[in-house]
C-alpha cells in the first residue's frame, strides 16, 4: 500500500474530530503513531470581541 492509501483513513479521522471533539484524544494518539512520535496536543484560541459593554465570542 502507498503512503497516502495509509494516511487517507487518519486524514479522514481528524475531519471527522472536527466535528466531534471528544474524538482528538484518539486520533492525536493515531497522528503520534503514524509518524513515531510520543504523543500529541491540541490547544484552541479563541477570539473575543466587546461590543456593548460586553465580551462576544466570535
Amino acid at each position: 500500500m502507498s503512503d497516502s492509501a495509509h494516511s487517507e483513513p487518519l486524514i479522514d479521522r481528524i475531519y471527522e474530530a472536527g466535528l466531534i471533539p471528544s474524538l482528538w484524544p484518539a486520533v492525536l494518539g493515531e497522528l503520534s503513531a503514524a509518524i513515531g512520535g510520543n504523543g500529541g496536543f491540541l490547544f484552541g484560541v479563541a477570539r473575543w470581541l466587546h461590543e456593548r459593554g460586553q465580551f462576544c465570542r466570535i
